[in-house]
């Protein structure tokens, strides 16, 4: 079973912490982080997912870690769920920037965050399901395929040659488009299919 936590700036346990960060596991014995030595990272450990089976909750977890070292395992990290003293560090984006902004005030330090904070919220939404939808076109005509596909592909099955993003398609030749990087969307597509016949699918 995962450790419950109380974490907080040293100071606001013991006037002589001013150098530390404070943490226990009982809210009894304490124990201390050097706030030199230290750098904070965060990260999702479970994504959303359309299954009904599992919990389809994002946990946020804080990791402060050595930042000379970062190779080193992390000195302490912990689940938003389990932090028991800080009733703003609510598992969610908002409750992540505040776990980053009072930690990385602790530590003295710029605001070093922002841009991971945002990469998280880019990760969230990325592994979110989404509903799409298949199309089917088959056409002896010109027509553009509409900017926005994910992933397609499309046959010349007539009897001559057709045009496809201003290229010769010869009869019989089918050309796939596939994921590109970071589930980036393709451009419109013109297509001429006058002469032959075009069989194309794509994904929206």
């Amino acid at each position: 079973m995962a450790q419950k936590i109380w974490i907080d700036n040293g100071t606001n346990v013991d006037a002589t912490w001013g150098r530390h960060i404070a943490y226990s596991f009982d809210n009894i014995t304490w124990q201390t982080l050097n706030k030199e030595m230290l750098g904070v990272e965060c990260k999702v450990l479970k994504a959303n997912t359309a299954s009904a089976l599992v919990n389809t909750a994002p946990v946020y977890e804080i990791i402060l870690r050595q930042a000379s070292a970062p190779n080193v395992p992390a000195p302490l990290k912990f689940d938003l769920t389990l932090v028991q003293n800080q009733p703003g560090w609510t598992n969610n984006i908002a409750g992540l920037n505040q776990a980053i902004a009072d930690i990385t005030e602790w530590l003295g330090e710029a605001d070093c965050c922002d841009t991971m904070v945002a990469d998280i919220g880019d990760i969230k939404v990325s592994l979110s399901t989404e509903l799409r939808t298949h199309n089917y076109v088959n056409t002896t005509t010109s027509g553009t395929i509409p900017a926005g596909t994910l992933r397609g592909s499309v046959l010349n099955h007539g009897s001559s040659a057709g045009v496809w993003n201003g290229v010769s398609l010869p009869r019989g030749v089918s050309i796939p488009w596939g994921d590109i990087f970071s589930r980036d969307t393709y451009d419109e597509i013109d297509y001429d299919a006058t002469g032959t016949r075009f069989l194309i699918e794509y994904t929206t």
